[in-house]
């Protein structure tokens, strides 16, 4: 399965609208930029409220745990992931579902935080991390019935964090996804480049420097960088592809020891990469585009994706070679040769989908602003 983004007051940075623009648009200290397309259309209201909060002397969003809801399931999810035989699916307001029967039925874990989460992976059925906002990562050891909080914004005293003093400004970047080789070994990516490291299972987490894009310029500099980082993929053999905006792709051929900047041919975001069992790369976000690499990343071909509807998620199959992409306005694209072509389709309920998963008994789960759905392999409706 793939698992698969504020900057100082008065700074712009780009996000995607549900039309598939780029727009460019301003926040202030409480402003939010969310995962994938979906996290960005998030309320105004949302960052109104954080500011009366903090004025006020109210507790919190770090204070106020998830509050429990029979409506969580049909409220905005942003990711879903396989955990062993189970499902497990996170989103707005420290919103996390588990079904342990193939999406059935879903229990809502215990949550510290009503922070929105943004992206959820799993070693095995029973560990996992999530991350979304203010830096926010959390951890289960129960397979998602409860998690605890690892790391939150970045504060200058706390000594399990290892930062430099520009960045400072940006300790409530949000992290847009996270990925887990191990235990112990995991990553977390955000808005400019952010990215984090631990090597003790999420205890504690250091800031991974990211080689600059520009060639012409020899050192990296973390003020300049704009570039969101959107997804994070891993193969077997140790192979690690970051994907974001303006066309960025990071590839490390030694799981994290090394990194490099990919040149592509696009210059919109990416807000997905996956790779397939031929090492085939494909990359998908903005309009419908969609490229593909059969040589780790050195060359680019554009893919038909028969649609100029924002791709945002995708379920892959390793056993049959087969893909699933999800994006906006109900959009569908089913691959069964390993994402050479595509067959599209749109769903009558016309929803935004965000991001998707295989199951075990071979379904795909769906989520986005209908909260989740099951679907048939092919895309078909169940």
């Amino acid at each position: 399965m793939v698992p698969s983004r504020p900057r100082p007051s008065g700074n712009p940075f780009r996000f995607a609208g549900l039309n598939g623009e780029e727009k460019r648009t301003r926040t202030g200290p409480g402003g939010t930029f969310g995962s994938r397309l979906a996290g960005a259309l998030l309320s105004a209201a949302l960052v109104l409220t954080a500011g009366v909060v903090e004025a006020r002397g109210i507790p919190d969003q770090f204070d106020i745990p998830s509050r429990k809801s029979e409506l969580a399931k049909e409220s905005l999810l942003l990711d879903v992931t396989r955990a062993g035989n189970n499902i497990v699916a996170v989103g707005i307001k420290g919103h996390i579902l588990v079904s342990r029967d193939g999406g059935k039925t879903w229990e809502q874990g215990d949550v510290p935080v009503i922070t929105n989460l943004n992206a959820v992976y799993f070693v095995s059925e029973q560990k996992g991390w999530a991350v979304g906002h203010d830096q926010v990562i959390l951890h289960t050891r129960d397979g998602g019935s409860t998690w605890e909080m690892q790391h939150s914004n970045i504060k200058d005293d706390d000594p399990n964090t290892d930062v430099n003093e520009a960045w400072n400004s940006r300790s409530k970047t949000p992290l847009m996804d996270v990925y887990f080789a191990n235990d112990a070994e995991g990553w977390a990516v955000g808005a400019y480049g952010m990215m984090l490291k631990t090597t003790n299972g999420g205890r504690s987490w250091k800031r991974v420097v990211m080689p600059n894009l520009d060639p012409n310029r020899e050192e990296w500099d973390p003020v300049e960088l704009e570039f969101h980082l959107n997804a994070i993929t891993a193969t077997p053999n140790g192979e690690i592809y970051i994907a974001g905006e303006a066309g960025t792709v990071y590839r490390s051929p030694d799981m994290g020891q090394s990194w490099e900047a990919l040149i592509t041919p696009y210059s919109g975001s990416f807000y997905g990469i996956v790779v397939t069992n031929k090492d085939v790369v494909i990359a998908f976000g903005l309009r419908g585009n969609m490229f593909s690499s059969k040589d780790k990343g050195q060359i680019w071909k554009r893919v038909d994706s028969q649609t100029d509807q924002t791709l945002l998620g995708a379920a892959y199959s390793t056993q049959d070679d087969t893909m699933l992409l999800v994006g906006t306005k109900g959009a569908v694209l089913y691959s069964g040769d390993g994402g050479q072509r595509f067959d599209i389709r749109t769903r009558k309920n016309r929803i935004d989908m965000v991001a998707a998963t295989t199951t075990a008994d071979g379904n795909i789960a769906i989520v986005g602003f209908g909260g989740v759905e099951l679907l048939k392999a092919t895309g078909g409706e169940l």
